[in-house]
């Protein structure tokens, strides 16, 4: 549902879902971990921008 929360709006709104997914991912389950890595990597390349690869980033990072 938060990853839902995204699509399609405003810069602003998917920056703080985003910072949201992050601050949370420290407490999910590798399962669910690996559903919202799912959902990222659904989004198309053509649909990348500076602040989704950023966001890539700090995924991986702390997801490790």
């Amino acid at each position: 549902m938060v990853w839902s929360c995204q699509k399609g709006k405003h810069e602003e709104t998917v920056r703080v879902v985003y910072n949201l997914i992050i601050e949370i991912l420290d407490h999910l389950s590798i399962p669910l971990m690996q559903f919202l890595f799912a959902k990222v990597q659904e989004v198309p390349e053509s649909q990348y921008s500076e602040m989704y690869l950023q966001f890539i980033k700090d995924y991986t990072l702390r997801a490790l």
